[in-house]
């Protein structure tokens, strides 16, 4: 991946398959329709970190994407203070 003294990207690409799996439960004591989370998946994610040398401060941003049996994105920001 590309790096400079203030980005540090990353990326990445995976695929999940669930053999077999029923999800069921219960609401207020009356059973509820299960589902199954049989099937594929994948997923992207990309991100970068941002830093300065001079400062103590880092932000880190964050994307992922699913498709197949999962499916939608996500998305994150987060805030680093190093003393």
């Amino acid at each position: 991946m590309h790096t400079s003294d203030q980005w540090r990207w990353y990326g990445g690409l995976a695929y999940e398959y669930e053999l077999g799996g029923e999800a069921t439960g219960t609401a207020d004591g009356v059973a509820i329709r299960g589902a199954s989370t049989k099937g594929g998946s994948l997923r992207a994610e990309l991100g970068a970190t941002i830093t300065q040398s001079d400062s103590p401060w880092t932000v880190d941003l964050s994307l992922t994407a699913f498709a197949g049996k999962k499916r939608g994105f996500s998305g994150g920001v987060g805030l680093r203070y190093i003393f």
